[in-house]
């Protein structure tokens, strides 16, 4: 699932689904370390949630600058049929 966001925030309502960032996450060697300083403003920022991993990266110019834990339904990775089946709703989002 992939939303793409030019303002960031630190929960997000999606479909009646409150999305709240809990803690950044630390990353392999290759992408950045999480206590470092957010340099900003993000520069074309965008935000990719993996439902199945419940992990939201953030994204400024295509480079990864931060990794959270995000609070998604009780059964994230199936379709969204009906409300209270505990899914997330897949799509793009603009916010």
């Amino acid at each position: 699932m992939k939303i793409i966001a030019p303002l960031i925030c630190a929960s997000l309502l999606i479909g009646g689904t409150v999305l709240v960032v809990l803690q950044p996450q630390p990353h392999s060697d290759a992408d950045p370390v999480a206590h470092e300083p957010l340099i900003l403003p993000l520069v074309k920022p965008k935000i990719v949630v993996i439902k199945s991993k419940r992990r939201l990266r953030l994204y400024s110019n295509n480079k990864l600058v931060r990794t959270y834990r995000v609070g998604l339904g009780f059964n994230p990775v199936d379709d969204k049929v009906k409300e209270g089946d505990g899914t997330t709703p897949e799509s793009d989002f603009y916010i």
